[in-house]
């Protein structure tokens, strides 16, 4: 008898015990499950970014979004980096002050030549004070970093960084 609460066990699944002697059923194989429907991406549901939204979270929750936002992202930058440039852009709509996604946004940017719009993130990221953090914790920013400055692609206010 199966305890409250709880259903019977299957029989085809479970060895008896009346007889004493081992079970001879053939264990059968795990059930392969119907494919699930591709799950929503974060980035993907824009009305989690809207003001009043973000304005009604809690600051973890407000990181946590960033975060996921980010790690999204950064699986895209490689092979669609349109979509990851949106993806970063959320993130820190999300969170304002997340060195890596501003630090990714940039190298994105810089990397699809977008020269200007990669300046531009330097600019607002210096303005942040975070740019130095960025350099410092990112090795992906760190090395478009210098090759933008070697290549003269900077504007000497960034390259006195």
């Amino acid at each position: 008898n199966p305890l409250p609460g709880t259903k019977p066990a299957n029989p085809a699944q479970s060895p008896t015990m009346d007889s004493g002697a081992p079970s001879t059923a053939q264990p059968q194989p795990p059930q392969a499950s119907a494919p699930h429907p591709r799950e929503a991406k974060v980035i993907d549901q824009a009305e989690l970014y809207k003001p009043e939204r973000l304005d009604n979270l809690e600051v973890h929750e407000r990181l946590n979004l960033g975060n996921v936002s980010l790690s999204e992202a950064i699986h895209l930058a490689d092979s669609n980096p349109p979509k990851a440039i949106h993806g970063f852009r959320l993130a820190i709509k999300a969170d304002p002050y997340n060195v890596n996604a501003h630090a990714w946004l940039a190298t994105v940017l810089q990397e699809t030549g977008r020269t200007q719009e990669f300046v531009q993130e330097l600019r607002e990221c210096r303005r942040l004070g975070i740019l130095g953090r960025m350099v410092n914790s990112n090795t992906r920013f760190r090395a478009t970093f210098m090759r933008a400055r070697f290549n003269q692609k900077l504007p000497q206010d960034l390259v006195d960084n």
